[in-house]
Formats: structure tokens, sequence, C-alpha cells
């Protein structure tokens, strides 16, 4: 998003402004009083009540000016983060040199036809278990799941999630749109190694989360 570098130079005016508004309020209430002065009672207790009226109404001009600043914070900060949580986290990935076993550069189409890039290795028992990374990362996020798997005979398929990674898309989801691509991976994984091939999945985080919606969409 074009304003995304600016975001926080607008929020710094806009709050100066909100603060400049309730000032020239202020401003324009003395200049009043200048012109049309107010009687101050001659009692005791009148004082005393118009003092008080005097100092709750500079105390609501600036819990007026708090509230309306913090509302407006509370707002565009949960926009922002919503902007930038969704926006898409392309990295570089490459495969570490003391990798203990070998990999091979796949890509796939998931959901919407993206391109989706990840790593294969064969199952030697019959089994193929899909590894989802978590939010923002990418497939290296999940190296220690897939050694122990292998060491144990299993196949994986590790791939960048949606928007992650060496992956296109245009938006993250936290999740919720990925389900699509895990079932476009255990195509893959069928085409591949042929329809007898056992599929499993599993993941940490969001990709946790996917891996659970992804098995109850497509069983």
């Amino acid at each position: 998003m074009m304003l995304l570098p600016y975001w926080f130079v607008l929020e710094t005016i806009v709050i100066i402004s909100i603060l400049v508004f309730f000032l020239l309020r202020v401003a324009r209430s003395v200049k009043r009083r200048k012109t049309n002065p107010v009687v101050v009672p001659k009692t005791l207790g009148g004082r005393i009540g118009f003092s008080l009226l005097y100092i709750l109404r500079i105390v609501s001009i600036g819990l007026g000016a708090f509230l309306a600043i913090a509302l407006f914070v509370m707002v565009e900060r949960n926009i922002y983060s919503v902007i930038t949580e969704t926006a898409p986290a392309p990295s570089e990935v490459n495969i570490p040199p003391d990798l203990p076993f070998q990999v091979e550069e796949v890509t796939f189409a998931g959901g919407d036809d993206l391109r989706l890039a990840g790593w294969k290795v064969p199952s030697q028992n019959g089994a193929t278990v899909i590894l989802l990374h978590g939010y923002g990362g990418n497939r290296l996020g999940m190296l220690w799941h897939a050694k122990q798997l292998v060491s144990a005979g299993y196949g994986v398929l590790m791939y960048d999630e949606r928007a992650s990674g060496e992956s296109q898309g245009t938006r993250r989801s936290y999740g919720w749109e990925d389900p699509p691509d895990a079932r476009g991976a255990a195509r893959y994984i069928k085409t591949e190694a042929g329809r007898q091939e056992r599929i499993g999945i599993a993941g940490c985080s969001i990709g946790g989360q996917i891996a659970v919606q992804s098995a109850a969409y497509f069983p």
C-alpha cells in the first residue's frame, strides 16, 4: 500500500490536528469571555461553585481531546495491523548446506491456481506428510519436523504458504484461505507418487490451523 511508508507521519498530523482543534475551542472561549465578561458571584459559595464549574469545563475539554485521540489511534492502529499482517511476506529460501537429507525443489498449483514453491523428499514407507509453517515464515521453519519424519522413513512436502516465501499470492489471510492450497499439495503428491500413497498433514501455529481446516474440508 502506497501510504504505508508515511503512515506514522499521517498519524502524527491527525493527532496534532485534533489537539489544535480543541486548543482553538479553548482560545475562542477565552476570547468570548474577554468580549463578554462573566459576572463572578460575590458570595463565597458562589465563587467556589463558579470556580468548580470553570475547572470542570477545562477538564471536560481535555478529556474530550484525550478520548478523540484515543479513539482515532485505536481505529487506525487496527487498520494498520490488518494491512501489514495480511500483506505478502516474500523471502528467498535456500537449501541449508548442512541439511542431512536431499530435497527436490518443486512447484505445484494451489487454490486460485497460485504457484506454490516447496521442497519434496520421497517416501520410504509409502506415506508422505505435508508440513506447514507459521505465519509470516517460510518452509525453513519446518526443517526440524522434516528431519524427524525423514529419519523415520516418511516422505515430506514442505512448501511456502500463499503470499509467503517464494510462493505466489497477493495477501495472507491468517490461514483462512489456505486449505485449498493444502488440497493442491495432496493432489501433487498423489500425481507424483500414485494413488496408494498415504498422506498426512501437520503444521505449527497458523500452519496447525490450516492443517486442521484442510483435514476437515478435504478428508
